[in-house]
């Protein structure tokens, strides 16, 4: 009973209260903060991801409106009649290889000077189709005579992921009126608007599919929706926000839209999550993100076909994304695939640059057939369109990855999701065992000795950080770290007390013993 009493008894009431009182801190919010530190610190420990699906790696092309676009085109941003011809080079004759079969609706917007470089379909046959992938190549054997015997080549065919060759477009199409002649067929500097119109919706028209993006602006953060556009005010969970959406002569047929927002964090600017649905109170249905929008078309599903359950999951066709209860998943950075040159350009499979799609449109389908997403937007750094990632702590170590654009940042969403490669935070019940676990054990070794808490303080602390970053990698499971590290202290403040306190009793006692003592020496007999 006295062991009970004075050891077990404090033990149980010591974990149970520092445990509570941090993991009530930790629901509030009170440490994010400080473990969004820690997950990137997972992410930097972790370093670049390796790709599960090597099948759905390539899928996703940047078009990018980069430095050396800008410098040869054009101050940004373009007129609609430049976007125009940029997507033509993706989604014309030249650029998917479908689409009408003559320059019909062309002609108005001028003729094809500058285009009479561009080499005719000649060769074409020899271009691998999409059908099969070679695994295999016909090889001869030498016999002891030195002839040779052929192998029968072998073929593996490849399980195609999408449907449909997609744009989608991360920028507006800008009303603009400036001098853009050489890439305006050399109109002159003040095309006709209609005739830019025309040019761009022309060129939207050829696509298979076609994402345009949209904007949310809360209304208490001023109106500013951009240039060309039209928008609508609406309520979302009780604020007013503004919508807008392209103007209505460029939604063509085969577009859709998608929310361009990021979600930086409120702490430091990184973003480390991305929403999958937005739902505005006075309407039905969800409005998507620009890179699930993009994937839905890609793999053919409409939009009013994607389920969604909230706070659990939104379903596009075969594949289901986990979201937490605001609709939230995070973003499983895997670096990127290219190294840039000494001018900040990259020439890769995985990125093109808008100036060499306009001026070689035919690089498009002989370097890439098949369904693709391709992703137009700006990766010229002086435009700004740049996000700081989880990565930005150790920017000296991965420059790659602690920066990216906007428009690289929804194709690290899409390579999430085609992946399968989720991160989720662990459940709240699995938060407080290991809360408790940590206070029991740092509270037993504390009631033994001081010295022997402390050490089990730093032990722990230190296992329980490894653990994390070994599940984060094998699992992509978030544990909470500070909240864990920062119960080890507060569990040691009892039996700090109560040596303060013995100690402080000692003091006294030898104090009063002393001045008795000295009382009797001088008091005469």
């Amino acid at each position: 009973m006295k062991i009970v009493k004075n050891f077990v008894v404090p033990v149980i009431l010591i974990s149970l209260a520092a445990s509570g009182i941090i993991f009530l801190l930790f629901k509030m919010g009170t440490f994010d903060a400080l473990e969004l530190k820690t997950l990137d610190l997972r992410f930097i420990t972790r370093g670049e991801r390796e790709y599960k699906n090597e099948n759905a790696r390539d899928v996703v092309k940047i078009v990018g409106i980069d430095a050396k676009s800008i410098e040869e085109v054009g101050r940004w941003p373009w007129p609609r009649g430049v976007i125009g011809e940029l997507v033509y080079g993706i989604c014309g004759d030249g650029g998917m290889g479908v689409g009408s079969d003559s320059d019909a609706g062309w002609e108005d917007a001028g003729d094809d000077e500058g285009w009479e470089d561009a080499p005719d379909d000649e060769g074409w046959e020899d271009v691998p189709g999409e059908e099969s992938v070679e695994t295999g190549d016909a090889a001869g054997t030498a016999d002891d005579n030195g002839t040779a015997q052929a192998e029968e080549e072998s073929t593996e065919t490849a399980k195609p992921i999408g449907k449909h060759r997609v744009a989608g477009i991360d920028i507006l199409f800008d009303r603009a009126e400036r001098d853009y002649s050489k890439y305006l067929y050399r109109k002159g500097s003040m095309m006709d608007p209609a005739q830019q119109d025309a040019m761009a919706v022309e060129a939207l028209d050829l696509c298979d599919s076609v994402v345009q993006i949209s904007l949310l602006k809360w209304a208490d953060e001023g109106v500013n929706v951009g240039r060309g556009d039209r928008s609508a005010e609406h309520v979302m969970n009780g604020a007013k926000v503004i919508y807008n959406t392209p103007l209505p002569n460029f939604r063509t047929p085969n577009s859709s839209l998608g929310t361009a927002n990021m979600q930086p964090s409120r702490f430091d600017e990184r973003v480390r999550k991305a929403r999958m649905y937005y739902k505005f109170d006075n309407e039905e249905g969800y409005i998507y993100p620009f890179a699930l929008a993009s994937l839905a078309s890609f793999l053919g599903v409409d939009q009013k076909d994607i389920i969604v359950r909230e706070g659990k999951y939104v379903r596009v066709g075969e594949y289901t994304i986990p979201v937490d209860k605001n609709g939230d998943i995070y973003i499983n950075y895997r670096g990127k695939e290219y190294e840039p040159d000494k001018d900040g350009n990259v020439n890769k499979d995985n990125i093109l640059s808008a100036l060499d799609v306009m001026q070689t449109p035919e690089m498009i389908p002989m370097m890439m057939q098949g369904n693709y997403i391709f992703l137009v937007g700006v990766t010229d750094p002086d435009i700004k369109d740049i996000f700081y990632t989880p990565f930005a702590q150790a920017q000296s170590t991965y420059p790659n990855n602690a920066i990216l654009n906007g428009i690289e940042i929804h194709k690290a969403i899409i390579d999430t999701i085609l992946q399968g490669d989720y991160l989720h935070d662990v459940s709240p019940a699995t938060v407080f065992i290991f809360i408790f676990a940590a206070a029991a054990v740092v509270t037993i070794l504390t009631l033994i000795r001081l010295w022997l808490g402390a050490l089990g303080m730093v032990a722990i602390g230190a296992a329980h950080f490894y653990y994390a970053v070994t599940a984060f990698n094998s699992s992509g499971a978030i544990y909470p770290v500070f909240s864990v590290i920062i119960v080890l202290p507060v569990c040691s403040l009892r039996r700090f007390s109560i040596a303060i306190s013995s100690s402080t009793k000692r003091k006294t006692v030898l104090k009063k013993r002393s001045e008795v003592m000295s009382r009797r020496t001088c008091s005469p007999n």
